[in-house]
């Protein structure tokens, strides 16, 4: 293999490194494995949340961090710990919410642990949030949207 000692490879999941019915291939799985056996530093940034990559790449041997949830969370790959959130500003969110309340429509609300992610779409349920940000919540022991983390 060529030196990658000094590189760094970061694919997305969906539309680039899974196949068309979201899965990775056996063969995929096979050669990345081999790829970090000999020393290749490669990681995963997408959209999904960091417990739907870690299940769709289940089986495959990576050790550095995963990008989720479209850059809000870097976790852990192997255990799904967040080591860095990105969160909203409490005052952005706040206006989001505003407007959100003003046009009366419904936010989709998500809090992730490193246990689960947890969405909710209804209205009694984003009122109960209007008033917080989860910025302002610690991720192991967020309650947003009368839900329970």
């Amino acid at each position: 293999m060529n030196d990658t000692s000094n590189r760094l490879y970061i694919s997305d999941l969906d539309g680039t490194l899974l196949r068309s019915d979201a899965m990775l291939s056996g063969y995929a799985k096979r050669k990345l494995n081999a790829l970090l056996l000999e020393g290749l530093r490669f990681t995963v940034a997408s959209a999904r949340n960091v417990h739907s990559v870690r299940a769709l790449l289940a089986g495959l041997n990576m050790n550095l961090p995963v990008i989720g949830s479209n850059g809000a969370y870097i976790s852990e790959f192997k255990t799904g710990s967040p080591l860095m959130i990105n969160s909203i500003d409490n005052d952005v969110a706040k206006e989001i919410f505003s407007l959100i309340g003003r046009h009366s429509y419904v936010p989709l609300l998500q809090a992730t642990t490193a246990k689960k992610t947890v969405s909710t779409l209804t209205k009694s349920q984003t009122k109960e949030c209007s008033g917080t940000s989860m910025s302002e919540q610690q991720p192991e022991t967020s309650v947003c949207a009368g839900l329970p983390m």
